[in-house]
């Protein structure tokens, strides 16, 4: 008989220390997916019209998907664009899984990738960059590292990844600017609540600044440490708020799924638009109690993403 490898020894040891009521992590894991179900069962039920149309879009996305009828010839750049809001949506998808499971904040901070790569696939789709370009290459080709030719020597592999970081953030950096930001053409108030929005985003990935208000009465000594999820009342309404405007970006890129000579259905252009409608009325609603970003959210997404039901992706990209 062989003898057990390191490895299975450690997990054999790990096995006696943690088994308990018939499985590893036992009592602990179960009450903490207790928590999180019960997060999730009152978050849907505080938020239901909100529900509706988050459930809504994602039947939306899902049948869009599926019912591509994709031909073989079609170009790169309509496949790569097919690729990336395929995943864009899994990201979507996987930000409201944390936020159902009591983890609002940390869904939040997804919609950030979200944000970011709808407004450089617009830059794309606007001729303004090639995909290259959004990736770091130069004229189509990967930067050259300085001093030796030799690409397969290791330093140079290193080189070639930080030059390729550096072009992308600046190119990204620009992207930002014609999108949403000095050189975006938008009014001077929308422009500066998407800034204030896209800092707030900042301030939760780099700081922690909201999440960790949750342990503010054990940093106060005046309560226990959180740490299982419970329903908070400020992380779900913020959760919410973002998931809609973001959705709305990603939605109004999906009529580009079409072809010139691939069309989808009436009955598509129908639900597209009743999203679409819906979107609209939920930033209206935000504007109807004094919120500033609901008119900048409806103005940014209007002029930046003027697409409808009969859009249809571009046929050639201009440089």
């Amino acid at each position: 008989m062989n003898e057990p490898t390191d490895w299975e020894k450690l997990e054999f040891k790990l096995v006696q220390l943690f088994k308990s009521n018939g499985s590893v992590g036992g009592g602990f894991v179960h009450i903490l997916q207790e928590a999180e179900l019960k997060c999730g069962i009152r978050s849907t039920e505080t938020f239901v019209g909100y529900q509706i149309l988050c459930d809504s879009f994602k039947a939306f996305s899902i049948e869009t998907l599926n019912s591509l009828k994709v031909p073989t010839s079609r170009p790169f750049g309509y496949a790569n664009y097919v690729a990336r809001l395929s995943s864009l949506f899994k990201q979507l998808r996987a930000s409201e899984i944390l936020y159902l499971n009591g983890y609002p904040w940390q869904g939040y901070t997804l919609l950030r990738v979200i944000v970011e790569q709808t407004q450089i696939r617009l830059a794309v789709l606007n001729g303004l960059y090639d995909d290259g370009q959004v990736v770091g290459l130069v004229d189509g080709e990967m930067p050259k590292p300085k001093g030796s030719q030799n690409r397969k020597n290791e330093a140079d592999k290193l080189e070639i990844k930080r030059a390729l970081r550096i072009q992308r953030t600046e190119v990204e950096k620009e992207i930002f600017k014609l999108m949403s930001g000095t050189k975006s053409g938008l009014t001077l108030r929308t422009i500066e609540e998407l800034r204030k929005w896209d800092d707030m985003f900042d301030n939760e990935i780099h700081g922690l600044t909201y999440s960790s208000l949750e342990a503010m009465d054990w940093l106060m000594g005046a309560g226990g440490l959180p740490i299982l999820p419970t329903h908070s009342d400020d992380g779900t309404t913020m959760y919410v708020n973002r998931y809609a405007e973001v959705s709305w970006m990603l939605h109004r890129l999906m009529p580009l799924l079409q072809l010139p000579q691939h069309s989808l259905s009436t009955a598509w252009a129908e639900k597209w638009q009743a999203l679409d409608n819906s979107f609209l009325q939920f930033s209206k609603g935000m504007e109807g109690i004094g919120k500033p970003i609901g008119p900048a959210i409806i103005e940014f997404v209007t002029t930046k993403f003027p697409y409808d039901a009969s859009s249809r992706y571009p046929a050639e990209l201009k440089k």
